[in-house]
């Protein structure tokens, strides 16, 4: 598995994004992965920083390599495989030697053929640091950090990224935790990385709890999976209130369900929907309303009219 963010180990490497290009700016995911959509026959650049803090000098390897995602939520690298985004992917320099504490730049550049078909590859960037060739019946230990590639090719912007929640479902674990599950189905043409946030209120006595974080999974087109929100305690069955929104870069959706916890496995839901849908029927519902008084105000005033100024009569 290659961990989802900008990372470092336990032997003291790490990887980051240098810089994101402006279009993507306001992007989450972009501050972490290289990620774009171009039409084939683009070159796409990018600079990634590796820095070596493992107490001594190193020489680092950098190179791209396959990636995929799983049918259970995960980004895996396939090395040494290749596929069509490690091919077209060069870095520069492909090693370093650094000192403890010392960065270096990497500049990687995507060239996408011409003849490329419209869809979106994944790929990695890795950083790869080893211990030196073993004595005697020792082990030579490699450890690699690196950082996604999510490239997607076709015409302008490409294929819109969108998911939808599909259930609230509360449960305990085997830690004696409470915990909810947000299942939700990838509905867009991009890959999703998914995270979240869930507040319960409403409980019993009128009980609130703070806001919790949580992280899912990675899913392809038509995946589906959970985010997974763990209260870290064991909570007063219910029921409460949960409000949870989950977010995968700029796209960003809410729902809220009644929910009870369970003494042991899996607990009840009732009503889980997105939460906009209930304000967008009250607002419908709302207006409605105002249409359908603003129009018996007007069939007043106008009968009232004909009462006081009857029609004349031969």
């Amino acid at each position: 598995m290659l961990p989802g963010v900008a990372l470092g180990d336990p032997m003291g490497i790490g990887v980051r994004i240098v810089e994101v290009p402006k279009n993507l700016v306001d992007d989450p995911r972009a501050q972490s992965y290289i990620i774009d959509n171009v039409p084939p026959g683009t070159t796409l650049e990018r600079r990634i920083a590796v820095e070596n803090n493992t107490g001594g000098t190193r020489e680092i390897k950098v190179y791209p390599v396959a990636a995929k995602i799983d049918s259970d939520g995960g980004f895996s690298v396939i090395d040494p495989q290749t596929n069509e985004l490690s091919s077209w992917t060069t870095v520069n320099p492909p090693v370093l030697i650094l000192e403890n504490g010392q960065e270096a730049t990497v500049n990687v550049t995507v060239s996408v053929p011409k003849t490329a078909t419209e869809s979106e590859r994944y790929g990695a960037i890795l950083a790869e640091v080893s211990s030196g060739a073993p004595t005697g019946t020792g082990v030579k230990v490699v450890n690699r950090v690196g950082i996604r590639m999510y490239l997607s090719v076709g015409p302008g912007n490409g294929p819109s990224p969108d998911f939808r929640i599909e259930s609230m479902t509360p449960r305990k674990n085997p830690n004696g935790h409470h915990e909810v599950l947000v299942h939700v189905t990838n509905t867009g043409g991009r890959a999703l990385d998914l995270s979240g946030q869930i507040t319960l209120t409403d409980g019993p006595g009128g009980l609130s709890l703070p806001t919790k974080e949580g992280r899912g999974p990675t899913l392809g087109l038509t995946m589906s999976g959970d985010v997974l929100f763990d209260m870290e305690s064991e909570l007063p069955a219910g029921p409460w209130t949960a409000k949870a929104t989950i977010t995968s870069g700029l796209i960003s959706h809410d729902a809220q369900a009644k929910i009870t916890f369970p003494a042991s496995g899996t607990g009840e839901t009732v009503g889980t929907q997105p939460s906009g849908g209930t304000l967008n029927w009250l607002i419908w519902v709302l207006g409605s309303i105002s249409a359908a008084a603003i129009a018996l105000i007007v069939f007043l005033l106008l009968r009232t009219k004909r009462l006081r100024h009857p029609p004349d009569t031969e």
